[in-house]
């Protein structure tokens, strides 16, 4: 058997013994945590998930439409300057709008940060409506968004 005086003498500090111990009961708290979420609220956890990838999808295929209507010569650098603005605010606050529309239930006012999403995607809606002809592909992401955004979790 190996004893703490002859790991010491040996090169084996404390440091390291502490180290490794911290280590361990790191990971071990984590696979507790993470045991405890799956038989606490399964249900919770998977639909918070499924939001939260449903939300990142939905910003990424309003980040393409807006590419590919400007690389289509729909409108000008100006537009595109403004529309990505406004993507990439969204993009910045994925964490911040799942956990607003976790947090929302029906009956509840609408939180301040979803609200201000929509305004400025219906800013970017309103602007497409104005051109002729207007991005289908950009408005149907734009839709898709706003229609996330609008629904409360329970």
């Amino acid at each position: 058997m190996f004893t703490i005086g002859q790991a010491h003498e040996e090169g084996c500090g404390s440091r390291d013994r502490t180290r490794y111990a911290r280590r361990l009961l790191a990971a071990v708290a984590v696979v507790a945590m993470a045991g405890l979420l799956g038989a606490c609220a399964p249900k919770t956890y998977r639909a918070a998930l499924v939001q939260q990838g449903a939300l990142s999808q939905a910003v990424a295929n309003l980040q393409r439409a807006e590419h590919d209507a400007w690389q289509s010569h729909m409108y000008g650098q100006d537009r595109h300057a403004r529309y990505t603005a406004v993507i990439g605010r969204l993009s910045n606050n994925l964490g911040t709008l799942n956990d607003a529309l976790s947090h929302w239930s029906s009956g509840q006012p609408m939180p301040a940060v979803l609200h201000d999403a929509i305004a400025q995607l219906q800013g970017i809606q309103n602007d497409q409506a104005s051109l002729d002809p207007p991005s289908g592909g950009l408005l149907a992401a734009v839709q898709q968004l706003v229609a996330l955004l609008n629904a409360p979790a329970g």
